[in-house]
């Protein structure tokens, strides 16, 4: 016969037992099987997410069966990191959130997008920039000095790029089927010395066999302001303030009981241009200039569908971020396509590729702690009341934020390509056994220009100045990994078997210049700047290789059991400690399975014990080696340069 959904897409793999036996079979890869039977017998046909069915043979020797799903959230499928379970079956602290709910909330980020979802995971804004990324924490932190950001898997690949360079802000979340979040060390030992921090493993929307195709597209826009901005003095307050700060006694000393001082002149430091603002009557509000309403676009389409062996999902999307300081903007293009094809009974391969452009304007850090110094009776703009004074008062420390948001004044622009393109191959040798070889590059391309005019709060009238950094981000992942998966006793045996080598290679280079001979030049010139600066680059290289075994065991759906072990190599580590094993174990008791619960006012009551080790290897690379710098010392009366 031949098992298959209800919109008639075969279902491979699925159980098919004579009733009251052992005797059973599973369906193949196009959903037939083949049973020998009597007319007496009945068959019981499971799948995981579908109702199971019973079907009376009688005088059939051939039939067609079509499964329901199995709306129960229990059956939900949850990728557990290296392979799926249900949501019954899981024995370790896992969350799932689902596309529903991270569409639904207006962000540039996935990450953004589940805060205040999950239990135990604080997810906070890192800054106000558009474009930041977030700072995310599974359960608190866990190291002083090391990075305390959880590992991201994305389709089954871990994430080399730099997470705070923005690497999960590449994804669009319209892109994205679901999150899934490892959160206790029986669930993270599988990632063993990246897991300490947790995991976040997301998966992207795929097409479906037998699917016709769907085209959809989702927008939206909105503004953005601050909530709650600071109440700041105007004129009249702030000389309130300078009298009472003023206060003397009979003495002439400062006294909180003296008398109030009332001549302008003193009260503001001798400064007349002070005095005559509040004589007549003109005060400003720096940190209300400076802001302005933000803006967020998102506008995503996406194809998806399939025929009998191949299908797919391919999307472009856009997304623009305008901050709420002017200068400060985030915008990004992504394409991706997921394609999957059947070659035959045996083997299937797939790809997920992904290329985003995005542009960062990162804007200066002077604009908003400027504003908060300003005095209110200070004067912002020259005699045209349209281009405003570097210095507002008789400061030479505080400046005028109004000079850092000019149009081209400040100006620090990032720039990054970035390719993703985990590719499968899958070999099924048989309906319990099959083999999955995976690669995965990522490649990641950043150009960040930075350049500072005179009148700006870093030069204060100085020459100008500019820098170009150019980073070259390249990883990649290559897995190998085997299922297997059988009926043994009274329960269902899934063993599964990995290998797994990933490399990293980072590379910078930066330059920078002075006193440029004229600014709307930026950096794209700088070899006519009069004064070349420094000079700089670096390597960086890491190699991780692993493997990793892991046993369930489920008994009748009621007894649950998982054990782990997973031992990591790393080329970050000192010689002789390269190497860490990583055991996991956990169990669980679903007690609602038991006879003395059938008439429990609950449909789920799991006991649940687990023990886990993981570690974190997210240090410098050669941070356990001796390692040279260059420092400036003085030798015999003239400067020289020492090596240690």
């Amino acid at each position: 016969g031949n098992v298959n959904d209800a919109s008639g897409v075969p279902l491979p793999g699925v159980n098919v037992v004579i009733k009251g036996t052992n005797t059973g079979t599973s369906t193949d890869f196009d959903g037939n099987f083949s049973i020998e039977a009597t007319d007496t017998d009945v068959l019981i046909f499971t799948y995981v997410g579908f109702k199971d069915q019973e079907v009376a043979l009688g005088d059939n020797t051939s039939f067609n069966v079509s499964l329901e799903e199995e709306a129960s959230f229990l059956d939900e499928i949850i990728v557990t990191g290296y392979g799926t379970q249900t949501r019954r079956e899981v024995t370790a602290s896992i969350v799932r959130v689902g596309s529903e709910t991270i569409e639904r909330v207006a962000a540039g980020s996935s990450v953004d997008a589940i805060k205040g979802q999950v239990a135990g995971v604080d997810i906070t804004a890192s800054g106000s920039r558009p474009g930041q990324s977030p700072e995310v924490r599974i359960r608190g932190r866990r190291s002083i000095s090391a990075s305390n950001d959880p590992l991201y898997v994305v389709d089954g690949i871990p994430v080399t790029s730099s997470v705070d360079g923005g690497a999960i802000f590449d994804i669009a979340p319209q892109d994205i089927e679901s999150m899934v979040i490892l959160k206790d060390a029986a669930a993270t030992a599988i990632y063993g010395s990246r897991g300490a921090n947790g995991v976040i493993i997301i998966t992207t929307k795929r097409g479906k066999q037998g699917e016709q195709t769907q085209v959809s597209y989702s927008g939206y826009f909105g503004t953005t302001e601050v909530v709650k901005v600071p109440d700041m003095m105007n004129g009249e307050q702030y000389k309130a303030l300078r009298a009472e700060a003023y206060r003397k006694n009979a003495n002439n000393q400062f006294s909180y009981d003296g008398i109030i001082e009332t001549d302008l002149f003193v009260l503001f430091d001798g400064e007349q241009a002070l005095v005559d603002n509040y004589k007549a009557g003109k005060d400003f509000d720096y940190l209300k200039a400076v802001l302005r309403k933000g803006s967020q676009q998102s506008h995503n389409l996406s194809a998806r569908g399939g025929t009998e062996k191949t299908s797919y999902n391919a999307s472009i999307g856009y997304f623009k971020e305008e901050g709420i300081v002017p200068g400060m903007d985030y915008e990004r293009i992504n394409a991706r396509i997921n394609l999957d094809h059947r070659i035959n009974d045996m083997f299937k391969f797939g790809m997920s590729a992904t290329l985003t452009q995005a542009t960062n304007n990162w804007g200066s850090n002077a604009v908003m702690t400027e504003a908060l110094r300003q005095l209110p009776l200070g004067r912002p703009y020259l005699d045209d009341g349209v281009t405003p004074r570097l210095n507002t008062w008789n400061d030479g420390i505080a400046t005028n934020p109004l000079s850092e948001i000019v149009p081209g004044a400040y100006v620090d622009e990032r720039l990054s390509t970035r390719v993703f393109l985990p590719t499968y191959l899958q070999v099924n040798f048989s309906p319990d056994l099959t083999f999955t070889t995976t690669f995965g590059p990522d490649l990641r391309f950043v150009r960040r220009g930075e350049f500072r005019g005179a009148a700006t709060n870093d030069n204060r009238r100085g020459p100008a100045d500019a820098e170009t950094e150019s980073r070259r981000e390249q990883g990649f992942t290559l897995e190998n990994l085997l299922n297997y998966t059988k009926e043994i006793g009274p329960g269902r045996l899934k063993v599964t078997l990995l290998q797994s080598i990933q490399e990293f290679t980072s590379e910078t280079g930066k330059s920078e210049v002075l006193n440029l001979p004229y600014e709307s030049q930026l950096w794209y010139n700088i070899g006519t700047a009069a004064v070349k600066g420094n000079l700089s680059s670096s390597l960086s290289e890491w190699q991780l290789q692993s493997y990793m075994g892991r046993v369930n065991y489920d008994i009748n759906g009621k007894y649950l059991f998982q054990a782990s072990l997973r031992g990591d190599g790393s080329s970050r580590l000192s010689e002789g400690n390269k190497w860490a094993y990583f055991p996991g174990v956990s169990v669980g008791w679903r007690i609602n399975e038991e006879s003395f619960m059938e008439n429990a006012p609950f449909d789920e009551l799991k006991l649940r014990l687990s023990y886990g080790e993981v570690g974190n290897t997210a240090i410098s690379p050669y941070q356990t080696q001796g390692g040279l710098a260059r420092t400036v010392y003085s030798w015999g009366g003239s400067s020289a340069f020492v090596i240690d």
